[in-house]
């Protein structure tokens, strides 16, 4: 009886969803450039990162050019080269498992310039 028990636990533990622990940031600190971090122990790997961006503060002044493509990359470069001094951009990354699940979303405020780093 105590080993059937035991067997009956055991079957009861290993058909329980395991909860993996996802965490997601981004770091938009240097001029132009941000750095998403994701961590998610268990997932399916690659993870794939989705971009994105608007105006922080007040009407657009400037445009706003991504000089390389972001999609599924770690990092993403933006410029605002017609803008004398800083634009404020309010950049986004949502980032999901290689099966497409939702792992978590991170933001931040960058200083855009003309101007690299």
């Amino acid at each position: 009886m105590k080993q059937l028990f035991g067997k009956v636990l055991l079957a009861l533990a290993l058909t329980l969803p395991t909860a993996a622990f996802a965490s997601v940031s981004l770091d938009c600190s240097t001029t132009n450039i941000c750095l998403a971090f994701a961590s998610s122990p268990g997932s399916p790997t690659p993870f794939k990162y989705s971009w994105s961006w608007s105006y922080a503060e007040g009407p657009p002044h400037t445009g706003v050019v991504i000089p390389a493509p972001c999609e599924n990359r770690t990092s993403c470069t933006f410029r605002c080269p017609n803008e004398d001094d800083y634009q404020l951009l309010q950049i986004g990354v949502t980032v999901r498992d290689a099966n497409n699940q939702l792992l978590g979303t991170g933001s931040s405020t960058l200083n855009c310039s003309g101007y690299d780093g």
